[in-house]
């Protein structure tokens, strides 16, 4: 259940086997008639993004239905300390009601601010906070503030299990892994003085090849986590060219939908759990560049780590990609060491600073300089408490100003996403056995009298704009020349493009930079897109299921395109980038 389940091949299969039976072996059929994208949570069990879920809180027709699916599930959401202001107050709407329901709901996490667990378990027993208890002001404010603080609140055993019986909240202490281990830290700073530092990262790119010449001298596989898509790649072309292509590979959200797919497995096939069927093939050395796709969700396994700063809980969870399994390791990486980049003598790397916003990171920063080594799992629950506790951290005079005013527009944001996010949401159930009747759940209310509710989603994100990338040469339309269902053959423009081939063209989708979305520029660029799309005579290609409404963005022999002032390129290897056209490029 998301937007792309289409375009994976197996679950397509699945819906060819006979509908609502198991086959001779028991095996289980994916049922053609919750395939609908408004029924597809009907089913007994569903995988989906986080936003399946989240959608239980927003203001949308056919809410009725997603509340019909949700209210006979056990629902798992996995990662849920990384969703920001604005999403988590879709998932706090959807506890509410799925709290009222008395549906199980498991919430995973290995980096869970102690605030946030409170949050997430009040929100599903429906506890509001403005009717709780109040104190005789004689009580004083300190005493008043450790009376509203419930043990269970501030508990900061880990690994720890919290959990509801009835309108009770209990705790159960986890067994905790015998495989503790020690990180060494260590900072590496940029100087971004001088412009070409600016464009194309070599004071950083110069210190991490220095690290990996002396680490991996005996072998290894090192991981390289950064903050934005241009920088993974500008690092990537830099080691690639120093450590040939075959011992550098690279992953990031701007590859087509078919490559990235292609890389993760692979990856994860080469740098995975040990198991006897890859057994022998973990490289001797392997260097790997990518972005926040390599944070999470992907069971990979580095000997040594390079990562920018960024805040503590996400920190730790690409920290969790070293060491990560027991294995026989080189010499020199036998201990764990994370090499934290992204820094500068005055600040941070700009990337990051407009990603995270300054106050997160320098609360990381704060925590972490004094520690030159981290014992994993024991610190996670202090570090990442004191990097999300309301009061901040200390820091040194000269800083005060400075934190003081990153703080004030960290609150500041989390305010404008928390009220932006509760426009369009549904309103709360009530309590105990009356949970109220569906009758004007939809209303749109004053707040917003114009009624734009197609304006609303679950995720507060930058504009992006998909297209759909292909080749043209010699005047005739191909797929990208490596992918599977190529074999060479023309894609005719005077008619839809077969099954096969428009299901793989679905999946050539990308995400174009972000230079082209800022408001304002976005509609230009569909419009340029729709244009050259008509020139190009591919207007019979939307009246196939699989493509309409797509753009397209059409290359040329050598891969590359021009769009409103700037150059495309798409690589096998690199992904997609762009960079100012110059005069040689017209």
């Amino acid at each position: 259940a998301h937007g792309k389940a289409r375009l994976n091949k197996e679950y397509r299969e699945l819906k060819s086997c006979p509908q609502g039976v198991e086959d001779e072996e028991g095996s289980i059929v994916a049922q053609t008639w919750f395939t609908g994208r408004k029924k597809s949570l009907l089913a007994d069990f569903v995988v989906g993004t986080v936003d399946q879920a989240l959608m239980a809180g927003l203001r949308q027709k056919h809410q009725a239905m997603r509340h019909l699916a949700l209210a006979n599930k056990v629902v798992i959401v996995d990662e849920c300390h990384a969703y920001d202001a604005y999403m988590s107050q879709y998932l706090y709407k959807a506890l509410n009601w799925l709290g009222a329901y008395r549906v199980p709901v498991i919430l995973l996490s290995a980096t869970l601010p102690a605030e946030k667990r409170r949050d997430l378990v009040e929100a599903y027993l429906n506890v509001n906070k403005q009717e709780e208890d109040t104190f005789p002001s004689w009580l004083g404010e300190q005493t008043m503030l450790e009376a509203k603080e419930p043990e269970w609140a501030i508990n900061k055993t880990y690994p720890l299990i919290t959990y509801t019986d009835g309108g009770e909240v209990r705790q159960a202490a986890a067994e905790l892994s015998e495989r503790g281990i020690s990180v060494c830290l260590a900072w590496l700073y940029e100087d971004m003085g001088a412009e070409t530092a600016a464009k194309d990262q070599l004071p950083i790119i110069e210190k991490i090849t220095g690290k990996l010449d002396e680490y991996l001298s005996g072998g290894g596989c090192a991981g390289i986590i950064v903050n934005t898509v241009r920088r993974a790649q500008a690092i990537y072309q830099a080691l690639a060219a120093r450590y040939g292509t075959e011992n550098v590979r690279l992953l990031h959200s701007r590859f087509i939908g078919a490559d990235r797919v292609a890389n993760e497995m692979k990856i994860r096939e080469l740098l995975g759990a040990p198991t006897k069927e890859n057994e022998g093939k973990r490289p001797e050395k392997l260097i790997v560049v990518g972005t926040q796709v390599m944070e999470q969700s992907l069971d990979v396994d580095f000997d040594l780590l390079f990562t920018d700063i960024c805040p503590m809980d996400l920190l730790l969870q690409r920290i969790g990609r070293l060491h990560r399994h027991e294995r026989p390791r080189p010499e020199k990486l036998q201990r764990a060491i994370c090499f934290i980049t992204g820094l500068t003598k005055k600040g941070f790397e700009k990337g990051a600073e407009k990603i995270y916003g300054k106050y997160l990171l320098l609360n990381t920063r704060q925590l972490l300089l004094p520690k030159p080594v981290l014992n994993l799992p024991s610190d996670i629950p202090g570090l990442v408490d004191a990097a999300y506790d309301p009061d901040g951290v200390e820091v040194a005079l000269e800083l005060k100003d400075e934190y003081d005013n990153a703080k004030r527009r960290q609150e500041t944001k989390i305010a404008e996403k928390t009220s932006r996010a509760k426009r369009f949401q549904i309103f709360k159930p009530g309590k105990g056995e009356n949970l109220g009747t569906l009758i004007d759940w939809l209303d749109i209310g004053i707040d917003d009298p114009s009624g734009k509710r197609a304006e609303a989603t679950v995720r507060d994100t930058d504009s992006s704009l998909e297209v759909i990338v292909l080749q043209k040469r010699g005047g005739k339309f191909y797929l990208l020349p490596w992918l599977e269902k190529s074999d060479g053959r023309e894609i005719s423009r005077e008619r839809p493009p077969d099954g096969d081939i428009a299901a793989e063209l679905a999946a050539c989708t990308v995400n174009l930079p972000g230079v082209f979305s800022y408001p304002g520029v976005i509609n230009d660029v569909i419009g340029a897109l729709e244009e050259n799309n008509i020139d190009e005579g591919l207007l019979a290609w939307q009246q196939s299921p699989w493509l309409k409404g797509e753009l397209f963005l059409v290359l040329d022999e050598n891969l590359a395109a021009r769009l409103r002032g700037y150059k495309l390129k798409y690589d096998e290897k690199y992904g997609l980038w762009a960079e100012k056209a110059g005069k040689e490029d017209g």
